[in-house]
């Protein structure tokens, strides 16, 4: 697991008194090249969350090619496979749907900024001249 927040202690001491604790690695915030690394070699994504709404991580593992499984809040982009909140039959249907019929992937991203560089020039641009 890639990523903290509030609930990160009670998360912890939960997995820690289960029997699989020792398969389970939480990673806590790592770099965005690691997490775009691991994302691009995932067989699927789960996210799953009860409380937030859109993620970009979603969007990311959607552009690389890595299937994406979530729970349905409403707010998911095209390409994600929905599955009831809380609905664990669901969620391992899904999860063995997708290591069955694994889907197409797209080559491994690498360090690329040139997107982020195009946006920060659009700002540059539309700030030339004016006070800051």
């Amino acid at each position: 697991m890639i990523g903290s927040g509030s609930l990160e202690q009670e998360l912890c001491d939960n997995i820690r008194s289960r029997p699989y604790a020792e398969h389970v690695l939480l990673c806590g915030d790592v770099p965005h090249t690691a997490t775009m690394q691991a994302i691009s070699r995932a067989h699927v994504m789960l996210r799953t969350t009860l409380y937030d709404g859109d993620a970009v991580s979603v969007r990311e593992a959607l552009h690389l090619g890595t299937p994406v499984i979530a729970s349905d809040n409403g707010m998911r982009p095209g390409g994600v496979q929905l599955v009831p909140k809380s609905e664990l039959a669901a969620l391992l249907n899904a999860i063995n749907e997708a290591l069955a019929n694994p889907a197409p992937r797209k080559a491994a991203c690498g360090n690329d900024d040139s997107n982020l560089q195009a946006v920060l020039d659009v700002y540059r641009k539309s700030t030339v001249g004016k006070p800051t």
